[in-house]
């Protein structure tokens, strides 16, 4: 599956999608729902990737009920993600805060402390799109403190970024400057050149 979809990213894209609908078959006729799960996964990205948000919220929906029928760990909350991240970037904020902490809890019981991390950041673009941006301050502090404490440089940097955009396009440019300066703190070190260049 990962080959495929390695191929995919290539370049070979007709080859890559015929596999990995093959691949689709197959496991749905072993009963292998945690391929099954996976495969509707990268089939959703490929059409975000495509700009067919229908398509891919159809897959991820298709592989939320899945992984939710035959407990798997894991995939609820990343097709909850998946959807979360579709409806912000539609606009429809609230629906996609419901997407977005039904995945955090998903992950916090699970103790994923990573997979968590990601939806909090995202839960709070999805805040500074509300207009709410006290309640993405807050939040932002605990994803920051995380990324500290667990040496993740270019994820730390790419949360500045990610805020930072998020600010900006709510009409908040100085503080979305201030974050984009912290990024630059971050990835200012002989390793990260080339981020710190982009």
């Amino acid at each position: 599956i990962r080959l495929s979809f390695l191929e995919y990213v290539n370049g070979d894209k007709e080859k890559a999608e015929k596999e990995l609908n093959d691949l689709l078959v197959k496991s749905n006729q072993l009963k292998d729902y945690e391929n099954v799960a996976e495969l509707l996964n990268l089939k959703g990205i490929i059409k975000e990737e495509n700009n067919d948000m229908k398509g891919a919220t159809k897959l991820y929906l298709e592989g939320l009920t899945v992984s939710e029928i035959h407990n798997l760990k894991y995939y609820p909350a990343v097709f909850s993600n998946n959807l979360g991240l579709i409806k912000l970037s539609l606009g429809q904020i609230n629906e996609a805060l419901v997407d977005l902490e039904k995945g955090l809890k998903i992950a916090e019981s699970e103790n994923n402390k990573h997979l968590a991390n990601h939806f909090q950041m995202n839960i709070c673009l999805a805040y500074v799109s509300d207009n709410k941006p006290e309640k993405a301050f807050e939040l932002f502090e605990k994803v920051i403190q995380y990324s500290r404490q667990n040496n993740h440089i270019l994820e730390l940097a790419t949360n500045y970024i990610n805020l930072s955009s998020a600010l900006s396009k709510s009409g908040k440019s100085e503080i979305a400057l201030s974050y984009l300066d912290s990024a630059i703190v971050v990835l200012n070190r002989p390793d990260f050149k080339k981020e710190l260049t982009k």
